[in-house]
């Protein structure tokens, strides 16, 4: 019985974790943070680097990316539409 209230608690948890990720990423905020992490943790760009250290540590970065997309059940339409931000900063940032 109390096993069952245990799991019971911590999937209401998960949910509420789950709508707090989907809430926060549909504000314009969200977006903004969601552009910069894609871009500041190489989601975007190959994650190996001169040693197998400085990889893991790029792989760690990225996943914390690939974990929130997994969370707010991104589509691959909605995940090309970031990329695609992403793309037009670069694109400002060389023309400045």
């Amino acid at each position: 019985m109390k096993l069952k209230l245990v799991e019971k608690l911590l999937n209401t948890k998960r949910r509420q974790t789950i709508s707090a990720y989907r809430d926060f990423f549909k504000t314009r905020n969200g977006q903004i943070v969601l552009h910069d992490l894609m871009k500041s943790c190489g989601y975007t760009s190959s994650s190996v680097g001169a040693d197998p250290y400085e990889t893991a540590f790029n792989e760690g970065a990225r996943s914390v990316v690939i974990r929130i997309l997994q969370t707010v059940q991104a589509t691959p339409e909605s995940i090309a539409k970031h990329l695609e931000v992403i793309q037009q900063q670069v694109e400002e940032t060389y023309e400045h």
